[in-house]
C-alpha cells in the first residue's frame, strides 16, 4: 500500500495475508431447448457459471410417459467444455422404456451441471418439442420361386405323310427359367403316354416326330390313328405337372394299291366286259373314297376308262380295242 500526499508517495508498506476466493458448485443451467433432428432429438443449453471450477459432467434428464417422472439419457456432451452446449438421443430410445414416449408427445429435459466441488440443481423443463414418426424399415422383397405352371394342351399337326409336329404354350416359370420340357405321346392302346426322349427333349415350345417314329415300339401306331401328347415343364425347382392331351391329329398317307384285279367270266361277254378287285389292305388311315380304271392299249399306255367308282366292280360296254 502507498500514502500520498502533495510532495510525492511514500515507500511501499509490507505485504498483508489476501483472503481466499470462495469456490461454488456450478449455476443451475437454464432449461434447455429440445427440437428434432432427423431419427434423434437434439438438447441445447447455455453452460451455466461453473462456480470457480470447471465443469466437468452434465446430466441430462428426460420426462418420462406417466408426465411426472425424469429419467437420465445416455447423452454425452461433447467438448464438455462447451458455451452452447447440446447433445442428441434417439426416438428410437425415447420411445423404448423407459421413457415410453409415443409419437406425437412433448420431449421435456432438464440439465444438471457437475464440477469436483458438486452438482448445481436441475434446470428448468426444456420447451418439449413433439416428437415425430420415425420411418419403418422398408420390408425386404422376397421372391418366391416354384415349379413352373401346368402348360396348356399341346397343338399336333401332321407334315403331309412324313411326320407330326407338337406345339405349345411356354406357362408361368414360377420365377426360375424353364430349362426343359418332357413331351409324352400316347400308345395305341390309348391309356399310356411314354416320354418321347430322342425327337422332344427340348428347351423351346416345339419338337417334330417322324411317323415312322410313331409307328414303331412303344407306340405302335398305325395310319389313322390321333396322336394325343402332353407337355410338363421343368426349372430349378422342378417339374410341373403334364399337360392335358393335345388335339389328336390324325396321321394318313395314300391308300395301298387295290388288289386281285379281274375279269368277271359269269358276265363278260362280246358287249360288256366286267372287273371286280379287293379294296387295299391298307387304306392309309381313312376310308377309300373311290376307284379309278385305266385299261392298257397294247403299248404300255395307260388311258383312264372311268373314276368316281365307289364299289369293288366295274362294267362297261365301250369297244376297248388297240
Amino acid at each position: 500500500m502507498l500514502a500520498i500526499n502533495a510532495n510525492g508517495n511514500s515507500a511501499p508498506s509490507s505485504s498483508a495475508n489476501g483472503a481466499a476466493l470462495s469456490k461454488t458448485i456450478p449455476n443451475v443451467p437454464a432449461a434447455p431447448t429440445t427440437a428434432n433432428s432427423g431419427n434423434n432429438v437434439a438438447i441445447t443449453w447455455a453452460a451455466p457459471s461453473s462456480g470457480g471450477e470447471n465443469i466437468t459432467a452434465y446430466t441430462i434428464s428426460i420426462r418420462q410417459k406417466d408426465g411426472t417422472t425424469y429419467t437420465t439419457a445416455g447423452c454425452i456432451v461433447t467438448p464438455i467444455e462447451c458455451s452452447s452446449c447440446t447433445c442428441s438421443v434417439t426416438i428410437a430410445t425415447l420411445k423404448a422404456a423407459p421413457f415410453n414416449l409415443v409419437s406425437g408427445d412433448s420431449v421435456l429435459a432438464t440439465v444438471i451441471a457437475t464440477n469436483k466441488i458438486g452438482s448445481s440443481a436441475a434446470s428448468s423443463p426444456g420447451n418439449g418439442a413433439v416428437l415425430p414418426s420415425i420411418p419403418s424399415a422398408p420390408t425386404p422383397q422376397t421372391t418366391t420361386i416354384s415349379i413352373p405352371s401346368v402348360p396348356s394342351a399341346p397343338t399336333t399337326s401332321v407334315n403331309s405323310n412324313t411326320s407330326v409336329t407338337i406345339t405349345w404354350v411356354a406357362p408361368s416359370d414360377g420365377g426360375s427359367a424353364i430349362t426343359a420340357y418332357t413331351v409324352a405321346i400316347r400308345r395305341s392302346d390309348g391309356i399310356t403316354f411314354t416320354t418321347e426322349l430322342t425327337h422332344c427333349n427340348v428347351s423351346t415350345t416345339t419338337c417334330t416326330v417322324p411317323i415312322s417314329v410313331l409307328q414303331a415300339p412303344p407306340y405302335t401306331l398305325t395310319w389313322g390313328a390321333s396322336i394325343f401328347a402332353t407337355v410338363a415343364a421343368r426349372n430349378d425347382e422342378g417339374i410341373s405337372d403334364a399337360s392335358a392331351p393335345g388335339n389328336g391329329a390324325i396321321i394318313i398317307t395314300n391308300p395301298d394299291p387295290p388288289s386281285l384285279l379281274a375279269n368277271n367270266a359269269a358276265i363278260t361277254s362280246a358287249s360288256v366286259i366286267t372287273l371286280t378287285w379287293t379294296q387295299p389292305a391298307v387304306n392309309g388311315g381313312t376310308a377309300v373314297i373311290d376307284y379309278q380304271v385305266s385299261w392298257d392299249q397294247g403299248i404300255s399306255t395307260y388311258v383312264v376308262l372311268a373314276s368316281g367308282i365307289t364299289t369293288t366292280s366295274y362294267s362297261t360296254t365301250a369297244a376297248l380295242t388297240d
